[in-house]
This record gives C-alpha cells, structure tokens and sequence, in this order.
C-alpha cells in the first residue's frame, strides 16, 4: 500500500491537520514570499479564527450551489 492510500484512510479531521503541517513546512521553507507582510498576518488572523470555530465552513456543495445561482 502506498503513502496516499493510507493518507486517504485517515479521519478527515487528520488529513485536514496533515495538509496544514505540509503546508506551514511550505511556506516556512519559502524564504522569498510573494505575500505582504500584511497579507501573511490576515492569513494567521483568518488561520487562529478558523481554529477558534469563529469563522463560517462551507462544504464544496455549498459553494457550488450558491456560485451557479448567481449565474
């Protein structure tokens, strides 16, 4: 069995928790950012809200339904 199919068996909470620790060892290995330092601390601002359960989570059904009713 290979490292994507065992990924793909983990909990959503985990797998969502493993893309967050490939992406923060990402950005931390990005010496030449091409984000502002304001756009970095509206990301951690947006990141700690997030954590909190302060911020509203959409399914992809969701935002699927409400982009093609604008249409």
């Amino acid at each position: 069995m290979n490292v994507l199919e065992e990924i793909l068996k983990l909990p959503k909470e985990e797998r969502i928790k493993l893309v967050e620790t490939v992406w923060d060892s990402i950005v931390q290995e990005e010496n030449d950012s091409s984000l502002t330092v304001e756009q970095l601390n509206e990301l951690r601002s947006r990141r700690a809200a997030y954590d909190a359960g302060e911020m509203p989570v959409y399914s992809w059904e969701e935002v699927r339904s409400t982009l093609t009713k604008r249409k």
